[in-house]
């Protein structure tokens, strides 16, 4: 179900692989996935059930968070 306003947090993490082991030696269920150009991520909820996004990308500055010259909508670079 979804809400106005605050929807969840993402965090970076090294490797998806190694959080996707720890979230399951803790007991942690993932409830969805996805990709975008370089970029993985997971989901998970805390007891609240708030949603938490787990991210893994490569480098400083990655091709998902770049905007193409022909993308027009607007991407993260246009983010103030």
């Amino acid at each position: 179900k979804r809400f106005a306003g605050y929807t969840h947090i993402a965090l970076r993490v090294a490797s998806l692989a190694d959080t996707e082991v720890i979230l399951a030696e803790i007991g942690v269920e993932i409830s969805g996935r996805f990709s975008f150009k370089d970029m993985s991520a997971v989901f998970i909820r805390d007891p609240d059930r708030n949603v938490i996004e787990l991210d893994e990308y490569a480098g400083d500055d990655p091709a998902s968070r770049t905007v193409a010259a022909d993308d027009d909508t607007g991407g993260y670079n246009s983010h103030p």
